[in-house]
């Protein structure tokens, strides 16, 4: 915060509670004035102390009893503070029939002054700090706790507005937001009620929902209706409505019956998603019905009206073609389904143990099937030495008939005279000699053989025109007449 000095200072020079030294003004508003102070009891921490706008008095019943709502908001106030979006509240107390709250000390800037200087702001950052603000405010709403004899259910901000949203860079965790005056307009309320006091109204006319001007119980749904509007000024930097006069009656006009002013509809430096601003105008609906449920669903619809954006578009090489959408079907036609044949559970049973019986019949069987099959499909072949030889063997005698007992035995066989071994060779014709390879140191002297037709020599490989006469029959080639001189072998 940025501090100046002030002569409302000199009304409290002096340590309030006995501890805070007051050090510079800050600013002030309609719910009281804030201080920059020194504890002198920590080590002199910088705090910040706001002083109510509201003096305490009467009987002592009556200021005891208002000591006791006022304490008892302030801690309701200290225990939201527990929450990293809101402000901590660290100590209260009542100087000079004056009520004060000690505060932790910000240094930054809030929203109001951030809207004045750079708006309209950037969609995706309306979007960031929005979700701080519901996260905040989602908290206190669903708080349930007992302070005493009462039994909080909720707390409900009653001041939601830009000056009341504190902006602070955190460097690397880049801007973080502090919801301040938390639980502020509730207590002067009560003791202003308490007191008798005419006030009619506590808050903000600006951003005050419709039921909160009208004087109803209030829920979430009249923080959604003024964070709506702290919205509509970050994207656009206007205020939805314009009454006819700035009081009191020409706000609850407005608010109750003026529509806002669509943001379709403004000329503005920065474009706002249309899928944005209609959840932005949602919360500006005058009834309470039509607006998001609570802060949860709010920032659920931020994100989802802002995800396509987070979308980067694909690149020139890689850009996806149009798909033609499939033409819609005619309004009066009527697409029948139809349901899938429902199998009985009997038959269901039947057909799952057929199945297995016959996986059990094929794991049996197939070896069987698979031998008859290649058995047929290739025949059996014996050995050479194992077909039985049916040619008659001259040389072994006739087998004789069995003697029958009581016969005499025949004569020996006369066994057949054999040409002497000597004829034998004669008569056997003799094999030819086996062809003998020829060795790479007889290839030049083969070279050197000439052609028994022309003379010339050759060359191991060329052929030559040779007389078929004196060759083998299986090295000539009748249709050529041409021939190797290696297979120039003379017949025998």
């Amino acid at each position: 915060m940025d501090s100046s000095t002030s002569t409302e200072i000199g009304a409290l020079d002096q340590p309030i509670g006995g501890r805070y030294q007051l050090l510079a003004y800050i600013n002030g508003g309609g719910m009281g004035r804030v201080y920059q102070a020194r504890d002198t009891r920590l080590a002199n921490k910088v705090v910040a102390i706001k002083v109510l706008a509201l003096a305490l008095g009467g009987s002592p019943e009556s200021l005891a009893q208002m000591r006791q709502r006022f304490e008892q908001e302030a801690q309701l106030s200290a225990l939201l503070g527990g929450h990293p979006r809101i402000i901590q509240v660290t100590d209260y107390g009542v100087e000079q029939s004056q009520p004060y709250l000690v505060m932790e000390y910000l240094q930054g800037r809030t929203l109001n002054e951030v809207i004045q200087q750079e708006s309209p702001l950037e969609p995706e950052r309306v979007v960031r700090l929005a979700l701080q603000i519901c996260e905040g405010l989602h908290y206190a709403h669903t708080l349930q706790t007992t302070l005493g004899e009462r039994t909080i259910t909720g707390v409900i901000h009653r001041d939601v507005k830009a000056s009341n949203f504190f902006l602070l860079d955190e460097g690397t965790l880049g801007e973080t937001v502090k919801i301040l005056d938390f639980g502020i307009a509730k207590a002067i309320s009560e003791v202003s009620v308490a007191l008798g006091t005419n006030i009619n109204f506590v808050g903000s006319w600006l951003c005050a929902s419709p039921e909160q001007m009208r004087g109803e119980i209030l829920d979430p749904r009249s923080d959604i209706y003024s964070l709506g509007i702290v919205l509509y000024e970050m994207l656009t930097g206007l205020v939805p409505f314009q009454p006819e006069t700035n009081t009191l009656t020409g706000w609850y006009q407005t608010h109750n019956f003026i529509p806002a002013t669509p943001i379709d509809q403004l000329t503005l430096t920065r474009p706002v998603p249309p899928a944005l601003a209609a959840v932005v105008m949602s919360c500006l609906a005058k009834d309470r019905e039509d607006r998001p449920l609570d802060m949860k669903t709010l920032g659920e619809q931020l994100t989802q009206a802002l995800q396509p954006r987070r979308l980067p578009p694909p690149s020139a090489p890689d850009a996806i073609p149009a798909l033609t959408p499939l033409p819609s079907p005619a309004p009066d036609a009527i697409l029948t389904v139809l349901p899938l044949p429902k199998v009985p559970a009997s038959r269901k049973g039947l057909v799952v143990g057929a199945a297995l019986l016959l996986t059990v019949l094929l794991g049996v069987l197939w070896p069987f099937v698979l031998s008859r099959v290649l058995s047929r499909a290739i025949p059996t072949v014996l050995p050479s030495d194992a077909v039985p030889d049916t040619t008659p063997n001259r040389t072994q005698p006739p087998q004789s008939a069995p003697v029958q007992p009581g016969q005499p035995l025949p004569p020996p066989p006369i066994k057949p005279r054999t040409a002497p071994a000597a004829a034998k060779r004669q008569s056997s014709p003799q094999p030819k000699a086996a062809a003998r390879q020829t060795t790479p140191r007889e290839q030049p002297r083969q070279a050197r053989r000439r052609d028994s037709t022309s003379g010339r020599r050759t060359a191991p490989g060329q052929l030559f025109r040779a007389n078929p006469r004196t060759l083998a029959p299986d090295c000539y080639d009748p249709r050529l007449k041409l021939t190797d001189f290696r297979c120039r072998n003379r017949k025998n």
